[in-house]
């Protein structure tokens, strides 16, 4: 994985917290999660909020990036952006079947592993045969 993924996954996570935590909801954008964003990707935040069909009213072109940010209006419009576009990027990644020998080797794997986090079982020593009655010395 990135490292702008990663920072970017751990950002949101922390922005959903503080979220969380808030009684009132406000929206807001976190300063720290626009680090991550170009203009052109503030343009497609807007482009995906608006389902492709932006309002007349909004001239991105000749809009700052501070009167983006207002039309964005929300740190969850961004999250649902990026998440948006990893989950497209996953659906489109090649999946790799597995073939006979790869599902025995993930099996033993995992009975390998469920055979460790189990507790060890102590071995008990064979205990002497006690001779019988027949052959004590009387």
């Amino acid at each position: 994985m990135d490292k702008q993924k990663l920072a970017l996954m751990k950002l949101f996570s922390m922005v959903l917290k503080n979220r969380a935590k808030e009684e009132q909801e406000t929206k807001q954008i976190s300063p720290e999660l626009l680090k991550h964003f170009s203009r052109k990707e503030l343009i497609e935040i807007i482009n995906h909020i608006y389902d492709g069909i932006i309002p007349d009213e909004y001239e991105l072109v000749d809009m700052e990036n501070e009167e983006l940010l207002k039309v964005i209006g929300d740190d969850f419009s961004i999250i649902s952006y990026v998440t948006n576009k990893w989950s497209k990027e996953a659906s489109s990644a090649p999946t790799v079947p597995l073939s006979e020998e790869n599902t025995k080797t993930e099996n033993s794997k995992e009975n390998s592993q469920s055979k460790s986090n189990e507790e060890p079982k102590q071995e008990v020593p064979p205990t002497k045969k006690e001779p019988t009655g027949k052959d004590k010395n009387s």
